[in-house]
């Protein structure tokens, strides 16, 4: 998961956000930066980033579909965990029944 770092900076901007993605998509979007007319892949991404909060379709798009797609996928994997560690409990009290 991403991490925010505080730090001043001459523009005004104090807050830092790190994310890791893929060497694929990294080329993919340093190539998008002087297409697009961005300095660098930084001020690409924040665009990017306010525009996608600002759109209001935001939340019908195939990437954000991903997203949603992702946190229950790991939401499932939690409580398939959790009910593995609840049988096992419970198997062990059955166990000591007479």
């Amino acid at each position: 998961m991403g991490s925010v770092q505080e730090t001043v900076v001459p523009n005004g901007k104090s807050r830092m956000v790190s994310i890791r993605i893929s060497n694929e998509d990294y080329r993919e979007i340093k190539s998008r930066c002087g297409e697009r007319g961005a300095a660098n892949v930084s001020e690409f991404v924040r665009v990017a980033t306010m525009y996608a909060l600002s759109s209001p379709d935001v939340s019908s798009s195939p990437a954000f579909s991903s997203l949603q797609f992702s946190a229950l996928e790991r939401r499932m994997d939690r409580l398939d965990e959790q009910m593995t560690a609840l049988a096992a409990r419970m198997g062990v009290v059955l166990e000591s029944l007479p």
